[in-house]
């Protein structure tokens, strides 16, 4: 059981570098300059270890992206509380929509996701359609 549980975090610490990596590669090349190999290289692991987590460059991509995209869409998960000041409330999703640019992390993340989406319109596409509007949680707490 316990070998269990360490082989999981191993695994979890791999995908985990592998993320960083490619972050940190798209970042600096784009998304069209970037290969298997290069995210291998940003990551430190073996191209095996790469493939054993992610199938192809675009499954890195859309994970990062995707991931991204959850985190956002769950700092706009904001319900009314009548106990709680407007201006406290407006203030929290003022917040949320600044989680895009609010580290230096995001803000690169972001920067990545216009070039690619720019890149490869289809791809943006095939992400965006995934995730409901993010003012719609705004829109439902009006």
């Amino acid at each position: 059981m316990i070998e269990k549980e360490i082989r999981s975090r191993d695994k979890s610490k791999k995908r985990n570098m592998i993320i960083d990596g490619a972050i940190r590669a798209y970042m600096e090349l784009g998304y069209k300059n970037v290969s298997m190999d290069i995210i291998a290289e940003y990551a430190s692991v073996s191209k095996k270890t790469v493939y054993n987590h992610f199938e192809s460059k675009e499954n890195v991509i859309l994970t990062i992206i995707s991931e991204y995209l959850q985190g956002k869409s769950e700092a706009k998960d904001i319900k009314y509380n009548k106990d709680m000041s407007l201006e406290k409330q407006m203030k929290l999703f003022a917040e949320a929509e600044l989680y895009l640019v609010n580290s230096n992390e995001r803000l690169g993340l972001a920067k990545v996701l216009t070039l690619t989406f720019i890149e490869d319109p289809m791809l943006a596409y095939r992400i965006v359609e995934k995730f409901e509007p993010n003012h719609l949680k705004f829109i439902d707490w009006l």
